[in-house]
């Protein structure tokens, strides 16, 4: 298909929307590793200027659509999803030819790709009753954590579509991505991967780490922010309204007790200074002395986010890390940021609660002692 330069009206941009490009960057060739597909990334010096979203009203007026930082007459962006759809699809059949293939949907600045049950059987190349069904939920699950949570916590309009690719079933997402994960995010080119019957959750929290990546200038995140944000929504619900229901405790609690009560969870102070978390913590034997590498684990990070949410700080808290201490304090590099964002995130913590780093520790081991698996959380007196 032939590459198309357009000039939005009034915006005195332009910018290169080509299928071919689009197809050169989902050239999903499968690579060592962890199976990370391989792929050209948009440098950030090419998108638009980010977009706040409470402009978005004024910024797209009469027969526009806002789209790439753009407005854009409705019907060339109809043609342009169509376009890139299309190409989505090309690409995913192209690099997985042993199974698939694919069809597509989506709703305004998402695309999702779900892998046709049955391998390459429906000669007609066309979903079955149980592909659309499938397809459907994912829409479903997908507009409603858009549309309820990023407004909540970000600030900026989307400067690329998110894509989603869903294959199958876990067999063909493990042979596809040789990872072991249940699904993961890909900010090079802005798409997710995971299959289907991994369950809402886990869809959500890789939808955590693209939002996230959407707003911010580089990925460089400490890791116990970014998957504790990210697994606080591995528990959570559509309920019979179509609303967004959190604040529960998940399946990682009790092995986050026990590890609180044979002592082999690191202080707070020591592992909010520690860029990465892992999923293992230190021997049954370790003392809060002996833990100065100092882990968290998923499940820690993930009851901190818990803690903060029944206080009512996680909004304050996750826009101040983004939008405040992030931009303004030195890179979390493994180099810097013991003596950068990690102080300073320590000192945001403690103002935001009224509580000493040591206190928010000792208040953080007792609130999780007392919880239960799947429990919905307490909301403190504020």
């Amino acid at each position: 298909m032939a590459d198309a330069t357009n000039k939005a009206p009034g915006a005195g941009l332009r910018v290169k929307q080509t299928t071919r490009g689009l197809a050169l960057a989902l050239a999903i060739t499968i690579t060592g590793g962890c199976g990370a597909p391989a792929e050209q990334s948009q440098a950030e010096s090419e998108l638009p200027p980010r977009t706040p979203l409470r402009d978005l009203a004024a910024a797209a007026p009469g027969d526009t659509v806002f789209y790439r930082g753009l407005d854009w007459p409705r019907e060339r962006y109809e043609r342009q999803i169509v376009e890139e759809r299309a190409a989505l699809t090309g690409a995913l059949d192209a690099a997985y030819p042993d199974g698939g293939p694919f069809f597509t949907d989506g709703f305004h600045n998402f695309d999702l790709a779900l892998e046709m049950a049955g391998a390459r059987s429906n000669s007609a190349g066309q979903p079955g009753a149980a592909d659309i069904q499938r397809m459907q939920r994912l829409l479903v699950y997908t507009r409603a954590f858009h549309e309820q949570v990023y407004p909540r916590f970000f600030r900026y309009e989307p400067r690329r579509p998110f894509r989603i690719v869903y294959f199958r079933d876990r067999a063909r997402f493990r042979a596809a991505t040789r990872s072991p994960a249940y699904g993961f995010y890909r900010p090079a080119n802005h798409i997710l991967f995971s299959y289907s019957g991994s369950g809402h959750g886990t869809l959500w929290h890789e939808l955590v780490h693209a939002f996230a990546a959407e707003n911010s200038e580089d990925s460089l995140w400490p890791q116990w922010f970014s998957e504790g944000f990210a697994s606080f929504y591995e528990m959570a619900f559509l309920d019979d309204r179509g609303q967004v229901s959190e604040g529960y405790a998940n399946w990682r609690l009790p092995k986050l007790q026990r590890d609180i009560r044979a002592r082999r969870l690191a202080p707070l102070g020591t592992a909010l200074l520690r860029p990465y978390i892992a999923f293992r913590l230190q021997s049954a034997s370790a003392t809060p002395e002996s833990s100065a590498a100092g882990e968290l684990g998923y499940a820690g990070a993930r009851m901190l986010f818990c803690y903060l949410w029944s206080a009512g700080l996680l909004e304050e808290f996750v826009q101040a890390v983004l939008y405040d201490l992030r931009p303004r304090v030195a890179p979390a590099t493994a180099a810097n940021y013991r003596t950068g964002l990690g102080p300073a995130i320590l000192a945001k913590l403690s103002e935001l609660t009224g509580r000493s780093t040591a206190e928010l520790d000792q208040d953080l081991r007792r609130y999780a002692l007392r919880l239960r698996k799947n429990q919905r959380l307490p909301v403190f007196d504020r």
